[in-house]
């Protein structure tokens, strides 16, 4: 076996043969004292300041990446390929809350969620066009504020029903 490939001293492997590394087997990137120089940098005032310029300066970037991924979930629901959906909803419920859309962030979510609790299981296309069509709502400022605070809870909801039933009948999520 290649050492690469080896499994570390305190790794645990999973069932999909992903490895979980403990923090303290990591080897130290630089020494502690150029570490606390770098950390004090990260947490100063002047670094939030230009993190959040940065950011705010990228913001129409950052919300036009969210449209190209909700117009490829549309795309992908209307297919009804539950690995796509996923990873759409997945970089969306990563980027939206950063791109001023976390309403919609939280909405993908929730998507993600009930994708994950369906196991292989068939994904139910009325709970996935609910999802799909409220994002695009929330993501083209037909619903926003409270309406769309509303409907994350509902679909939030409609998710842990949905789970519900799953473990009732026996499957696993």
């Amino acid at each position: 076996m290649n050492a690469s490939l080896q499994p570390k001293p305190d790794a645990k492997r999973l069932p999909s043969g992903a490895e979980m590394i403990a923090a303290n087997a990591y080897p130290a990137v630089m020494p502690k004292s150029e570490a606390s120089r770098f950390i004090a940098n990260l947490k100063s005032e002047e670094t939030g300041k230009r993190a959040e310029e940065t950011i705010a300066a990228s913001r129409n970037v950052m919300r036009d990446a969210v449209e190209a991924y909700v117009r490829a979930l549309d795309e992908a629901s209307r297919k009804h390929d539950v690995s796509a959906m996923f990873a759409q909803a997945h970089e969306i419920r990563g980027l939206a809350e950063t791109a001023g859309l976390g309403v919609a962030g939280r909405m993908a979510n929730g998507l993600c969620l009930y994708f994950d609790a369906l196991d292989g299981k068939p994904a139910d296309k009325d709970t996935v066009r609910l999802h799909v069509e409220a994002i695009q709502r929330v993501v083209s400022g037909e619903d926003e504020g409270a309406i769309a605070n509303v409907v994350a809870e509902e679909l939030t909801s409609l998710v842990i029903r949905k789970r519900g039933e799953t473990r009732a009948l026996g499957l696993p999520g």
